[in-house]
């Protein structure tokens, strides 16, 4: 398989004969200046990387507030008490158990300053990278250094999401400071989606070959103009991946939404738990008194018990589990390692070309660093 940058037919070859000029113009700009580029180690591509990783991976910050300080009954403003069994018996075994150290006051202020700063900086952050990035569209950003870029920016993301999960009962006190972050959090989540879009085209960083070759150096600018397309729909791996991508960014900013200003799940719980089980409980007590009458008229009235009885144990189990802050933690350490999936796998596109029998070393992509951070 050839890797080097495809020439001008072979770009309206891949985008189905409809690419405008001004992509074609900046392809053949990207080829020539080609042979002028350094070469880049992996090292070399991923110092900014590394630097990003760590800070994301702060969130051990985080399980260390969940273990030491999180208080499992949390108290509505209506003063409802609300305590979730799953969080109260892990850090009940824990506290009692492992930790036998109880925080003062002045620990718990000072580890909930500490988050809402790693908040705050990783919101910044976020928006900084893509912000940038967006800026460099024009610039021909290669579609390798967009993706490097959005899913640095993925970490700041998930790292901020998983500060506001720990921070709900301080913005259950201070609504304007609330009011504020979920602005922002709507245009970092709508601009992180936004720049989701173009990974999903067959045609992006295809090592295999398996949609009509490998482009690292096209400008991204060109995939988003491919979205409008009909060949850009399509049901490769790429474009699961982007659908994948793009559900756990809107549900994770949904969820956070919606829990800091109902940090109890107080509303949810009604709509979701309180009404559906209360429909459930009139049919057990109906199927209860059918299943202990005599003789065999009950015969017939005990699966159909059981059935509905395991349900809605189960339902409310899951009910449970999905309500705690251990749910939480676990979906969205779940999706940082996505995104380092993502990341270590782009790079090592840039190192690695796969010619169908044997991964070789491709000194064409290897050069590849027209734009960088």
């Amino acid at each position: 398989m050839s890797t080097n940058l495809p020439a001008t037919g072979a770009v309206v070859q891949v985008l189905h004969n409809h690419k405008p000029p001004m992509c074609l113009q900046m392809t053949t700009t990207a080829k020539n200046h080609h042979a002028h580029t350094r070469t880049v180690t992996p090292h070399d591509s991923g110092e900014c990387n590394d630097s990003f990783s760590i800070t994301a991976y702060l969130t051990v910050l985080l399980i260390f507030h969940y273990t030491t300080v999180y208080d499992p009954n949390r108290t509505s403003a209506k003063g409802n008490s609300y305590p979730n069994p799953v969080d109260h018996g892990i850090l009940t075994t824990i506290r009692t158990h492992l930790i036998s150290w109880k925080p003062s006051r002045r620990f718990k202020y000072a580890m909930e300053k500490s988050v809402l700063i790693l908040s705050d900086a990783q919101l910044v952050t976020g928006l900084a990278i893509l912000i940038f990035g967006y800026s460099q569209l024009d610039c021909s950003i290669t579609a390798y250094h967009w993706q490097i870029m959005v899913f640095i920016a993925w970490f700041s993301t998930f790292t901020f999401l998983s500060a506001m999960a720990f921070l709900k009962g301080y913005f259950q006190e201070n609504n304007n400071l609330c009011i504020i972050r979920l602005c922002f959090m709507v245009v970092l989540g709508s601009i992180q989606i936004v720049a989701l879009l173009p990974t999903g085209s067959r045609n992006w960083l295809d090592p295999f070959d398996e949609g009509g070759g490998f482009y690292p150096s096209l400008p991204a600018e060109c995939y988003f103009e491919q979205l409008s397309m009909r060949s850009f729909l399509n049901n490769g791996p790429r474009i699961r991946s982007m659908i994948f991508s793009i559900l756990v960014v809107g549900f994770s900013y949904i969820h956070s939404s919606l829990r800091l200003f109902d940090p109890t799940a107080e509303l949810t719980r009604k709509y979701l738990r309180a009404i559906p089980g209360s429909y459930l409980k009139q049919a057990l007590f109906f199927l209860e008194k059918q299943a202990t009458q005599r003789a065999l008229r009950a015969t017939p009235w005990i699966p159909a018990y059981a059935i509905i009885f395991d349900s809605f144990t189960s339902l409310r189990a899951l009910y449970d589990i999905s309500e705690s802050m251990l749910a939480e933690i676990t979906w969205l350490t779940s999706a940082i390692a996505w995104g380092t999936i993502k990341v270590w796998d782009t790079r090592n596109s840039l190192t690695f070309n796969f010619d169908g029998e044997q991964f070789t070393d491709d000194n064409d992509i290897m050069a590849e660093d027209s734009w960088s951070f």
